[in-house]
């Protein structure tokens, strides 16, 4: 029979928590009352370590994390996470430079097992809010992202990792200081968090940051950037695309014949808004590439909107002939009104159309790709306004 947690207010939480696990420990083992049970041998080292002259938290805790899946399997939800806050509390008295000695065992018991995730995902969040040591840190929100792909839900797992690091990623990523590797495992393994959520504008944002770190002879990071560049096209939402001047992306192109290299030169054609090299481009081993879900229709409709913004953004505060759009969408000039109006919805444009003069003035126009020449031009502006202002 499981034991029975019970904390009183004048009682040492920890004290009370190691009693606990040793009678989780216990649950299969025949008592005697000739033989010391492992359980109670625990409990006795961990009073050693508390009561010392100066308490050694971190053994304590080494003791206790080894039986993390024990006490998830034997306790209910409310007294796992009960224990569980105890332990990741008891961190905060463990100097930075020990603590992966114990975070490092916790967490890969923690995520031994995708079983109740309710109670493991939480206990490494937390986790994460007590640890201070740098490179356990990075480490801790990959596992914790690695961890959230094998429970039975990952888009919900995911959406509340995500949910709890809140914009936090280049943020920390600054503050932690990692190595080119790790940057690249940790940015890979967030895009793929909210690909799995459906924020696909995120996704691609930041693996265009993983990619960046990438050597340009990754095979893996290679094959990544391929399906980036066919989910730019496939999937809704997804109106903009940095990643072509990347190392890893040049490398792709350097067999030229490769279906790989085929669809960076499509995704170049789209970005540019050269429709008919895009159509030239798209061939039925490109096509079954993008997805079996991708239609020439549906691809040919991606193209257009990124033709349009291509015009758009470099007339940006200026007006633009209907002519113009309907010559850069390759359709008819009565459809152009309705382009217009769809890319104002999906917020890619904002302007006004005068139907008298037959033309658009662009206000805001989404870029489809800002790379370097874009960061160009705002350099320059930037000059020019230190000029004037001098």
């Amino acid at each position: 029979m499981p034991p029975t947690f019970i904390c009183h207010e004048s009682q040492n939480a920890f004290e009370v928590v190691a009693k606990y696990i040793s009678g989780v420990v216990d649950v299969n083992e025949v008592k005697t009352a000739l033989v010391e049970t492992k359980g109670n041998e625990l409990f006795t080292k961990c009073m050693q370590h508390l009561n010392s002259e100066i308490p050694n938290y971190q053994q304590y805790l080494i003791l206790l994390v080894e039986y993390t899946n024990d006490i998830i399997n034997h306790s209910d939800k409310d007294t796992a996470e009960s224990c569980f806050s105890v332990l990741v509390n008891g961190l905060g008295y463990v100097h930075s430079v020990q603590q992966n000695e114990v975070i490092n065992p916790f967490v890969a018991a923690l995520t031994s097992s995708a079983d109740k995730s309710e109670i493991r995902l939480p206990t490494l969040l937390r986790l994460l809010s007590v640890c201070t040591d740098n490179e356990c840190c990075v480490n801790l929100v990959i596992s914790i992202l690695r961890f959230c792909r094998q429970t039975a839900s990952p888009t919900r797992t995911w959406s509340i990792a995500l949910s709890a690091f809140r914009d936090k990623i280049q943020i920390w990523l600054a503050q932690w200081a990692p190595s080119k590797q790790q940057q690249q495992e940790l940015l890979v393994e967030v895009a793929e968090a909210y690909k799995g959520v459906g924020d696909f504008r995120n996704y691609i944002r930041y693996l265009t940051l993983g990619l960046s770190h990438a050597a340009a002879n990754d095979i893996n990071m290679q094959t990544l950037a391929i399906n980036a560049f066919a989910d730019i096209v496939r999937l809704p939402g997804v109106f903009t695309c940095d990643l072509l001047e990347l190392p890893v992306v040049s490398a792709i192109e350097v067999d030229s014949s490769s279906v790989g290299a085929e669809v960076v030169t499509l995704v170049r054609c789209m970005v540019k808004g050269d429709l008919p090299g895009f159509q030239a481009a798209l061939t039925p081993a490109v096509l079954a590439r993008l997805g079996a879900d991708v239609t020439t229709e549906a691809a040919m409709e991606k193209a257009r909107f990124f033709a349009l913004l291509a015009l758009a953004s470099a007339a940006e505060h200026q007006d633009v002939s209907f002519s113009d759009v309907a010559k850069a969408l390759g359709v008819e000039s009565d459809d152009v009104e309705r382009w217009l109006v769809r890319a104002v919805g999906l917020k890619l444009l904002d302007g006004k159309i005068n139907q008298v003069q037959g033309s658009f003035f662009v206000s805001r126009s989404a870029h489809p790709c800002f790379g370097k020449a874009q960061w160009q031009i705002i350099a320059d502006k930037i000059r020019s306004a230190i000029t004037f202002l001098a």
